[in-house]
């Protein structure tokens, strides 16, 4: 499994600089950041060139990728990007499942997960390494041996964007790079139902902050009558940084934050009791101390 890691850091550290020169050249930017478009291309190469060749996989990754760079250049109506995700969550569970219930829950979870990674706002946040940490434990979590490989691609390619990013922000996952890594998540989490509960509630501790994020998000819509669509910016780092008022010392408590819920997903493979409870107090502990349901505006 390392082969693939170790390629897909390659390949993200040879292309990443090459996709950012062709979009900045063709002027295939975001017009109000300049953000460049399509970075979130050295994962889509990544895991199509360095996992081992599954038909079912590589058309899996294609069609998110080209869903990715659609929502990069233009907006899609949000019923009829749900109804893709749904069809292509129920191609990957129907791998794995065959229960019709246990296949209706796992679309659902599908979907929340690729959403809850997808929606996450890049340009002020450390998601690279927040990504990274999920991913690498992840590998630890899953049951399905052959999902680990492409959870390593993602890997090793966000150790390049890492690297890139280390003291500016130049590199970015965009749409295509989030679509792509949610995905793999998703089926990588869901596959885990197919042998077991435990390994299952532990890949879901993992991406707990994720998914806790797009709860509150959810609720807090409804509460003070926002469109469930509309952007949010009251999120988990915009909270972190209105208590510290430092973008360092966010970042800090935000990685800290996923740090803490990927070892305690770890945690549960060994003590699932233990671990359940120190998922739920830590998340109320989050959610009082920084009022997660409380509305701030919308912050810059």
């Amino acid at each position: 499994m390392l082969w693939s890691f170790i390629l897909s850091f390659l390949l993200s550290l040879i292309s990443l600089p090459i996709i950012r020169k062709i979009s900045i050249k063709y002027n295939i930017i975001d017009k109000k950041s300049s953000i460049p478009y399509f970075d979130g291309l050295s994962i889509i190469f990544s895991l199509l060139l360095c996992t081992p060749f599954n038909i079912f996989q590589k058309f899996y990754i294609i069609i998110f990728g080209f869903l990715g760079i659609y929502l990069d250049l233009k907006t899609i109506n949000y019923l009829i990007k749900l109804l893709i995700e749904a069809l292509l969550g129920y191609l990957a569970t129907s791998q794995y499942l065959s229960n019709p219930v246990d296949l209706i829950i796992a679309i659902l979870f599908f979907i929340f997960i690729v959403n809850s990674i997808q929606n996450k706002e890049e340009k002020r946040k450390p998601l690279s390494i927040v990504f990274l940490i999920s991913s690498l434990f992840l590998v630890l979590t899953i049951s399905v041996p052959f999902n680990k490989y492409f959870l390593l691609s993602i890997s090793g390619s966000l150790i390049a964007y890492v690297v890139y990013n280390f003291s500016i922000r130049k590199v970015f996952l965009g749409n295509t790079g989030k679509y792509a890594i949610g995905s793999i998540f998703g089926i990588s989490v869901i596959s885990s139902l197919s042998k077991g509960y435990i390994y299952f509630f532990a890949s879901i501790i993992v991406l707990l902050p994720y998914l806790l994020d797009t709860t509150v998000v959810m609720f807090r819509k409804i509460i003070y009558k926002k469109h469930l669509v509309e952007d949010d910016k009251n999120n988990i780092f915009d909270k972190v940084f209105k208590k510290v008022k430092d973008r360092r010392k966010a970042e800090f408590l935000f990685l800290i934050i996923y740090l803490i819920f990927s070892l305690n997903g770890f945690y549960f493979l060994y003590y699932p009791y233990i671990s359940l409870v120190i998922s739920v107090l830590f998340s109320i502990f989050i959610i009082y101390k920084l009022e997660l349901f409380k509305y701030d505006g919308d912050n810059k």
